[in-house]
């Protein structure tokens, strides 16, 4: 076309049209009032910050301390497990001929009897009312009473068979319900109060102590064999070990966040892993949000049997 004469009304146009285009992208470009914007490169510090709270962390000695406190529970686990093997037959010889194999054998099966109702009942409605580290001291008078129990059936044998098969079925049932509920304790509080990157390594120190246990009852066993009274005690003496650890390890730091205090949650991770209170406030973020579970109340065992949501996948 033609060239536009100087002084037209075209010269005049254009630049109109280009302060309405502007005024246009500058509306576009402009926040909306309901939708607060964040900084730039926010995302990426965010991102950044949970990493190094992932990544950071160390092994102090409350940590360790406090991961004893759960694993000395998961030992007994697999104390429990085989105390009967190797001493066995001499127990039922003591107890006298009237006791049956099978008699015998249905007794040293009330352990996992206990350990299902502690594991399925107890454990899941204690530990959401009290606390982890409160469940293990809750829990460690099992042993003792248990295991006590079990110690009587030395002096009695001799006056009462019937009377010394019964206290070992009590003191057997109730070592099961101990050891069941400590099943599902242990792993829940060592993931709960060990940094990110060490979780795994902690975690793995749960099944460590169960194999631990069964190994060194075994090796007791074999030393003990007429003198089985003492790997009893040895029950006896894991429950009041565990009963005063329970006393001095850390609370866990998502049930205090979800129950309590956060602040008190954030000292807590300082202590354990040795961190700011930055960092340690990230964590506390993370088993919040774990423990919460969006704040939808989990299944009962119940609900788990009879709802077809969970019965299949």
């Amino acid at each position: 076309p033609p060239p536009t004469p100087e002084g037209s009304a075209g010269d005049a146009a254009a630049p109109q049209c280009m302060l309405v285009r502007t005024r246009r992208s500058l509306t576009s470009a402009a926040p909306s009032a309901t939708a607060p914007t964040m900084p730039a490169g926010s995302d990426r510090l965010l991102h950044s910050g949970e990493a190094a709270a992932a990544d950071a962390g160390s092994i102090t000695l409350y940590l360790l301390l406090s991961a004893l406190g759960a694993l000395i529970p998961a030992f007994h686990f697999g104390f429990q497990i085989s105390l009967f093997n190797i001493p066995g037959k001499t127990i039922q010889a003591a107890i006298g001929p009237s006791v049956s194999q099978e008699l015998f054998d249905l007794t040293t099966s009330l352990l996992p009897v206990g350990g299902m109702i502690g594991a399925l009942f107890l454990a899941p409605w204690l530990v959401n009312l009290v606390g982890r580290r409160a469940f293990l001291l809750f829990s460690s008078p099992l042993f003792m009473v248990g295991g006590g129990l079990m110690m009587v059936c030395w002096w009695i044998t001799d006056s009462s068979p019937a009377a010394s098969l019964s206290v070992l079925v009590i003191g057997r049932f109730l070592c099961g319900v101990g050891v069941g509920g400590a099943s599902v304790v242990s792993p829940m509080y060592v993931s709960e109060i060990s940094p990110v990157r060490f979780r795994g390594a902690f975690g793995s120190m749960v099944q460590f102590g169960v194999t631990a246990g069964i190994l060194v009852v075994q090796a007791i066993g074999v030393a003990l064999r007429d003198q089985w009274v003492w790997i009893f005690a040895i029950s006896v003496g894991l429950g009041v070990l565990q009963a005063l650890l329970a006393l001095v390890i850390a609370r866990s730091p998502a049930f205090v966040a979800t129950r309590g205090s956060r602040a008190d949650a954030v000292g807590i991770v300082q202590a354990l892993h040795n961190v700011s209170r930055a960092e340690a406030d990230m964590v506390v973020d993370g088993l919040s949000s774990g423990a919460a579970a969006d704040g939808e109340p989990a299944p009962s065992v119940w609900a788990l049997v009879r709802s077809p949501v969970y019965r299949f996948p």
